[in-house]
């Protein structure tokens, strides 16, 4: 179940291992699925997660740059 405590818990520590993997610099999701090891669908969801709550940016791609770039945002 979605909403169960395991299920919520489980998803608290995917979301802090992708702002693990995005603290050491801008990075693209194929580079946070290789550093955590999650599909890339995971990692999408977590991440529009992250950008919902504040937590993480995203870079829009620059001219020849195939995809965005996440980083952390500073408090």
């Amino acid at each position: 179940m979605k909403g169960d405590p395991a299920s919520r818990a489980e998803g608290e520590r995917t979301r802090a291992a992708v702002v693990a993997a995005i603290a050491s610099g801008a990075i693209q999701q194929k580079g946070i699925q290789d550093r955590i090891g999650l599909s890339l669908g995971v990692v999408s969801h977590h991440v529009r997660q992250l950008i919902a709550a504040g937590t993480v940016r995203e870079a829009t791609p620059r001219r020849g740059r195939i995809a965005a770039t996440y980083s952390v945002i500073e408090p």
